[in-house]
């Protein structure tokens, strides 16, 4: 969250990872360190973009595998 006593967002907010989903990372106001219980309506949003997005990859793996 962007009130979390114990990461340092500035510092994680220069950091370029490939590997994060969307390549950024996601910082949710008016919460701390645990957003899924102070600001529960938007992590769960932001949770269920990223799951969809997975099912969304797979899927895609999964139909090239097949025509392989």
């Amino acid at each position: 969250g962007a009130a979390d006593p114990v990461v340092r967002l500035s510092y994680v907010e220069t950091l370029a990872c490939r590997q994060l989903w969307n390549h950024a990372c996601h910082v949710i106001e008016g919460a701390g360190h645990s957003p899924f219980l102070q600001r529960p309506e938007r992590f769960n949003t932001l949770l269920g973009r990223f799951a969809d997005d997975v099912v969304n990859i797979e899927k895609t793996e999964t139909l090239r595998a097949e025509a392989i």
